[in-house]
């Protein structure tokens, strides 16, 4: 394996080729706006306002944009009709065919009446009390070894948003938040033994920025360590008590916790506890992927 950390920076006119994320690595799941499987065609599928049901096409590309084509032959522009578009599935890119679909009428948005959503000048899904759900992934039961990648942004005025939700009930629920808060929130974790939190290196209180999140669930359960853009968060937190994975979310509500508002880029779920160098070549490649400094 190589380790790239140039693809997608900022000014590079040296014709460096691009190489999806899990050309190189493996992955539970891997959602995404952007290409991160080379032999991945469509990463999502979408209806108009009219009720047309479509899957978006990257075609050679590795995003998209208003001149991208679907697989009913119209290109995004002439299948937005001057209206929203909804998401109606994303699509693994893990390989694994682990989709998540969105709740019926709580659809997220990939654009508005004019162009697609983007933040920091890539394509995003605009979550407005929206959320995405799937049948549970055991992989991420207690006892388990994980690490999560996540790149979202939170609009001004919002306070919280469910990333990830893995839990059905108050006491059984682990989450990795989107967070305007000097609090520095990352992963949370809730068990019937109590709560454990780790949290980013510093505060992400900027709006509308796209923020690279990453924790890991260590020492099969029993700790929780956070990263934030490659610099250390708090790692190594002990967890007490177990719980259960009843269903995978992204955007959701969850009991006493807000509904996302604002966007999300990416979620990559890794088996293990991902090694230094590992991390911090994931991070570079999404980082410069999303524009993230």
């Amino acid at each position: 394996m190589s380790y790239r950390s140039n693809i997608f920076s900022k000014g590079n006119t040296q014709g460096v080729v691009y190489t999806p994320i899990l050309d190189d690595y493996t992955a539970l799941v891997g959602y995404s706006t952007m290409k991160l499987k080379s032999s991945i065609t469509s990463p999502m599928t979408l209806k108009n306002n009219s009720g047309v049901v479509s899957d978006l096409l990257y075609g050679s590309s590795k995003s998209y944009d208003l001149t991208s084509y679907l697989s009913n032959g119209q290109t995004f522009n002439e299948f937005k009709e001057s209206n929203n578009i909804k998401l109606t599935v994303l699509k693994d890119q893990s390989g694994n065919g682990k989709d998540i679909s969105a709740v019926s009428a709580f659809e997220p948005l990939i654009s508005n009446a004019t162009d697609i959503y983007k933040t920091d000048g890539q394509p995003s899904i605009y979550f407005d009390s929206k959320r995405l759900e799937r049948a549970a992934l055991p992989e991420l039961a207690i006892g388990n070894n994980f690490t999560v990648y996540s790149v979202s942004a939170v609009k001004s005025g919002s306070a919280i948003g469910v990333i990830l939700n893995t839990s059905s009930t108050d006491t059984n629920r682990l989450v990795q938040f989107a967070d305007l808060r000097t609090i520095k929130r990352n992963a949370f974790l809730q068990t019937a033994s109590g709560s454990y939190a780790s949290d980013m290196s510093q505060a992400r209180t900027t709006p509308d920025k796209n923020v690279l999140k990453v924790f890991s669930i260590g020492g099969s359960g029993t700790s929780v360590s956070s990263w934030d853009n490659k610099s250390n968060g708090q790692q190594n937190v002990a967890i007490v008590g177990t719980y259960t994975n009843d269903i995978l979310k992204i955007g959701s509500q969850h009991l006493n916790l807000l509904p996302l508002t604002g966007y999300v880029q990416l979620l990559i779920i890794r088996s293990g506890v991902d090694s230094d160098i590992v991390r911090n070549d994931i991070s570079d490649r999404i980082n410069q992927m999303f524009n993230i400094y």
